[in-house]
């Protein structure tokens, strides 16, 4: 089956050493009231609908296992990025979860493009951590919407991936909770899927980890009803996620009868490299 007109997704290239990545594609003027979507590896991508850019994860510096945080590299890589983009600035940054390989630059890259962080009082932490101020970070939650252009996003809480050990419920609330700890060693904080919908009717349903909607993670959310709420009377043309991260072919069945897509893009395949631009490993 086609992707709908409405979602274009195209690949960017990482080039050499040295080489801006190579985006062409996105170039080209997008028709009002569509979207295109571009994977920059991990679960960022960069999403443009109408006049609007924005960046679903920010993880552009590769030290391994975040250690060094946001780095002067990754912000090198992001520059080339919105050049290769034809891009001079970006709107928003929506974090789906504060893990590093998911948020470690989203301060960083907002204070760089100008844009309004939007994820749970945790990322919120974690980017004001890296300078940015305390209201150019949106805190949000399971129900909440925000505007994407003519687009609307609605947030839905998800469980982590392996609630026993990194997907267990723990979150920063203040600085002090972070105590001055590596971007490394930020908690999960509370995943945050999101169902795209546009003005035509396509729709997308973006999510950065999952494991079963039953899992007792210790947060006390009650996930199979989150994704019902969200999902009623709706379905997602496009899952766009992390669907391999299931445990079971039952907990996928979870998954798929909720959302009905059309069509499932996996992402979060590729390893954690420490130089992106060398190429991805699987």
């Amino acid at each position: 089956m086609r992707t709908p007109r409405s979602l274009l997704l195209s690949l960017l290239a990482i080039g050499c050493a040295g080489e801006p990545p190579s985006a062409k594609p996105s170039m080209e003027r997008i028709p009002s009231g569509e979207a295109r979507l571009t994977w920059l590896g991990v679960t960022t991508w960069l999403v443009e609908i109408d006049d609007e850019a924005w960046l679903w994860d920010a993880f552009f510096s590769r030290p391994i296992y975040g250690v060094e945080g946001s780095t002067d590299a990754g912000m090198d890589l992001l520059d080339d990025i919105l050049q290769a983009t034809g891009r001079s600035r970006i709107d928003g940054i929506f974090v789906g979860h504060s893990h590093f390989d998911h948020g470690v630059d989203a301060g960083a890259a907002a204070l760089r493009t100008g844009a309004q962080v939007y994820g749970t009082v945790t990322t919120c932490v974690l980017a004001e951590s890296q300078g940015l101020p305390a209201d150019r970070c949106t805190e949000v939650m399971d129900g909440d919407t925000v505007a994407m252009g003519s687009a609307t996003l609605t947030l839905v809480r998800t469980p982590h991936a392996d609630a026993e050990q990194f997907g267990r419920h723990a979150e920063w609330e203040t600085e002090a909770d972070a105590g001055g700890q590596a971007a490394s060693a930020a908690p999960h904080g509370g995943v945050l899927a999101g169902l795209l919908e546009l003005p035509g009717g396509a729709s997308l349903f973006y999510q950065n980890t999952l494991d079963s909607l039953d899992v007792d993670d210790g947060s006390g959310q009650d996930y199979a009803q989150n994704l019902a709420r969200a999902f009623t009377d709706r379905s997602a043309m496009v899952w766009l996620g992390a669907a391999q991260f299931a445990d079971s072919s039952e907990s996928l069945t979870q998954y798929l009868d909720a959302l009905q897509p059309r069509q499932v893009i996996p992402a979060h395949w590729d390893g954690l490299t420490p130089d992106v631009r060398a190429g991805l490993e699987p």
